[in-house]
């Protein structure tokens, strides 16, 4: 955390807390007189520990130099867990409320060969005579394919020194949860290990190596005053051990920040008619919390998807007018040509036809078509049941088919046992998913936390936690309205930018499916709410 400065004179409270005024005086109070001491590069335990609470502000922005360079406002800051953490996290079950239950995380629990490293060799990135690549455990190999520009298999130093940098890479890597030894250990010490492979390397294939041996020795000196595990042991609940589990900051402060979700972030996207319906704030705010679409990342992945099914929140109800060639256009309605074919023969083409499409009339015969289209799917009866029709898609995301209405009506009756409604079989209160905000826009949460498409990403929740590169972009979208391929030929009628999208996306997600109706407004959409909210 860089440029940024706490006003003490100001109001002290820069997050929603469960501390009052008087306790967050007090504390910062206590900090005062610690600074006071004026010891630095040491470690200082207090005699009178001092309790902070969930929400507290845990450090200070200081002064950071190293190597004579110009002063930076930085905050470092770690935090670390013993095995406790594996266990806190196998043993929450699904029902459980908790404040953190680290599944937007990966844990990684894999000792490497020096124990301070992601690389398996780390004396290649400093010595460029070894003809050898370097080797990255298995467990990282999504952060290898990032970091692997020219995607040849092998990581070189410069793309290492890339990445550093690299927005993306930075997204991925602060979602690990990493066990491996600390580098406040002095019986471990990263500097150290770095230096031994430098004394290696001749002179004349390092240049400047003794001014960097000297500054890598007062960096040495500095980490060993700064041990923490030797100095903290006899703490009560610290660590035993120096090989913990180090989580990302400001993956952890991403992962609790709330996201009430406002006007302006409405605007940003292009809707602005609907950012002055208030009932429409209302209602996205309430079920957002309710279904845990909570977090940032995840209101900005929701946002994106239903502005565009929506029409920018002003449409709750699938469109019934459709002329002949727009029905045959829309991926739904392609399949109504075989579905006639089973029910008339080859030789009344034309009677077939004419009961859908009647040469005197523009649109399509609804309910009929409806009827036909959406005929034995999602729980629908026949083609004679009318069920097509009525359970058309309605709501902020259009839930479609009688199945899904049913299971709608149980979760919502499920959390909201106070108004208890029958979606499927009351024509009233299945209306009421495309007239009243609440239902159209809950509908639309249900169907984001119950129907993504494959097992793992049930819940599209779990995909949206994956961050904001355009692959987790294509997902979360073909989870909303994707296209499955049924056929090699329509395959092959891809073009190669799409088939290497549906190749990648099947291997990595395991949606198979072609791009989503309507990507590229869906990318609009995502990347303006993206940018406003700064993620």
């Amino acid at each position: 955390m860089k440029n940024q400065e706490i006003d003490l004179s100001q109001n002290l409270t820069i997050h929603n807390s469960n501390v009052n005024k008087e306790e967050e005086i007090r504390y910062f109070e206590n900090i005062g007189e610690i600074l006071k001491r004026e010891k630095i590069n040491e470690i200082d335990i207090l005699e009178i520990p001092i309790e902070i609470k969930a929400g507290e502000i845990i450090g200070l922005i200081g002064e950071y130099n190293i190597n004579n360079e110009e002063n930076e406002k930085c905050l470092h800051l770690e935090v670390i867990a013993d095995d406790n953490l594996k266990r806190y996290v196998e043993n929450i079950t699904e029902e459980e409320n908790v404040p953190q239950n680290l599944k937007w995380a990966r844990i990684i629990d894999v000792e490497s060969k020096d124990k301070i490293s992601i690389f398996e060799n780390l004396e290649v990135m400093y010595d460029n005579n070894i003809k050898e690549d370097i080797q990255i455990n298995d467990m990282y190999k999504e952060l290898f394919d990032l970091v692997d520009k020219d995607n040849n298999g092998k990581l070189e130093p410069y793309e290492i020194k890339q990445a550093v940098i690299n927005k993306d890479i930075k997204e991925v890597s602060s979602k690990y949860i990493v066990k491996h030894s600390s580098e406040w250990d002095e019986k471990i010490n990263m500097v150290d290990e770095i230096q031994k492979i430098i004394k290696k390397i001749d002179n004349n294939r390092f240049e400047n190596k003794e001014e960097y041996i000297k500054i890598l020795e007062i960096e040495k000196k500095r980490i060993k005053n700064l041990s923490l595990f030797e100095k903290c042991k006899e703490i009560e609940g610290f660590p035993q051990s120096d090989e913990v589990f180090h989580i990302n900051a400001i993956g952890l402060v991403k992962a609790f920040k709330k996201c009430k979700i406002t006007k302006e972030m409405l605007i940003a996207m292009g809707c602005i008619q609907a950012s002055n319906d208030q009932a429409l704030l209302d209602a996205l705010n309430k079920y957002c919390e309710q279904y845990e679409i909570n977090t940032c990342l995840r209101v900005a992945h929701f946002l994106a998807q239903a502005a565009h099914e929506s029409g920018g929140f002003t449409k709750f109800e699938e469109g019934i007018y459709y002329q002949k060639i727009a029905a045959r256009d829309q991926s739904e309605y392609r399949v109504y040509e075989k579905e006639l074919e089973k029910l008339y023969p080859k030789d009344e083409d034309a009677n077939r036809n004419n009961i859908y499409f009647p040469n005197n009339q523009k649109y399509a015969v609804q309910p009929e078509l409806f009827n036909l289209v959406y005929a034995n799917e999602n729980g629908n009866g026949d083609v004679n049941s009318g069920d097509g029709y009525t359970f058309r898609g309605r709501g902020v995301i259009q839930i479609t088919g009688r199945d899904n209405y049913k299971n709608y009506t149980l979760m919502h009756n499920s959390k909201n046992p106070n108004d208890i409604k029958d979606f499927e079989n009351d024509e009233t209160h299945r209306d009421e998913i495309k007239t009243n905000m609440e239902y159209a826009v809950e509908s639309a949460c249900w169907y984001w936390t119950t129907q993504g498409k494959t097992r793992e990403y049930r819940n599209i929740n779990t995909l949206a936690d994956l961050g904001t590169t355009q692959d987790v972009l294509y997902a979360v979208s073909l989870s909303i309205n994707g296209w499955y391929i049924k056929t090699s030929s329509e395959y092959l009628e891809l073009s190669q930018n799409q088939k290497n999208i549906y190749n990648y996306l099947n291997s990595t997600f395991n949606i198979w499916m072609r791009e989503s109706e309507g990507h590229s407004d869906r990318t609009i959409k995502f990347n303006t709410i993206k940018n406003y909210l700064g993620l």
